[in-house]
């Protein structure tokens, strides 16, 4: 069966609408339509003996128009599924000076097994989970938690993240180990975090006091699912802010009593 199009408007409308917005498409067609028409001494596997030159022009659209349009989808960023973080902006640009005199080694987050994908997975309701094979976080969700909590432990306290360095020049360095025990995305309700946590300072080699919380976190995510990233990155936000008070009042005071 010979697939083509009727006629050269149509060929050019289906390139020009198919790639909206991309100037090249009309210079595209042009340059396809030029090699039909003067395809003498040109060996093309198209180019069949007794094709007329608009089937031939047909044909060639045909096997390059894709070709087009991936480079259209590249040049306008398109990436075809969205990629979520619970990063926000302001951690991410924040440019605290580290003025501590201790560094922090935040350690892998534990989370439930379920959870550990780059799919995000939430709740539909009082018995069922969801795993959206449509909505994908840009790393593992314990990546993502590790590098918010991060970046939000280290601006509140000033203090480095050394976690994966092979050597420190600090003579302290807290050690920060979080287990996430459950982690509630209800789509169109709310966030709710139930974690564990401790911290252990370690002075010239040896490990001296130990530090051991327990956090409850709940965050309203009414709206879509842009709101409830939205909400897990206010819930997060919320959580690191307790974790950060509770060890800047250990390593200040001594206090080992978490207060939640």
């Amino acid at each position: 069966m010979d697939i083509g199009f009727g006629n050269e408007r149509d060929a050019r409308h289906y390139a020009t609408s198919s790639c909206r917005g991309m100037r090249a498409a009309t210079g595209f067609i042009d340059a396809i339509q030029s090699i039909a028409v003067s395809r003498d001494g040109i060996d093309l596997p198209l180019a069949m003996d007794g094709a007329s030159p608009m089937k031939l022009f047909s044909r060639i659209v045909v096997v390059l128009l894709p070709i087009a349009l991936s480079a259209c989808a590249w040049t306008s960023g398109w990436t075809g599924t969205p990629h979520y973080t619970l990063i926000t902006p302001m951690a991410s640009a924040a440019n605290t000076a580290k003025t501590a005199d201790f560094a922090l080694n935040i350690l892998p987050i534990g989370i439930p097994a379920p959870m550990e994908s780059t799919n995000m997975v939430i709740r539909r309701g009082p018995t069922q989970t969801e795993v959206l094979q449509s909505a994908h976080w840009s790393a593992t969700f314990s990546e993502e938690l590790r590098a918010a909590v991060s970046l939000q432990l280290a601006n509140t306290l000033r203090a480095q993240d050394i976690a994966g360095l092979q050597t420190s020049p600090w003579n302290r360095v807290v050690d920060v180990k979080l287990q996430i025990r459950r982690f509630d995305s209800w789509l169109g309700h709310s966030v709710a975090i139930d974690a564990a946590w401790s911290a252990t300072m370690t002075k010239d080699g040896a490990k001296n006091p130990l530090l051991i919380c327990s956090e409850t976190i709940e965050q309203p995510a009414p709206g879509g699912l842009s709101n409830l990233v939205g909400a897990q990155q206010a819930a997060v936000q919320a959580l690191s802010a307790k974790m950060g008070a509770e060890i800047q009042a250990w390593i200040t005071t001594g206090r080992n009593d978490c207060v939640n």
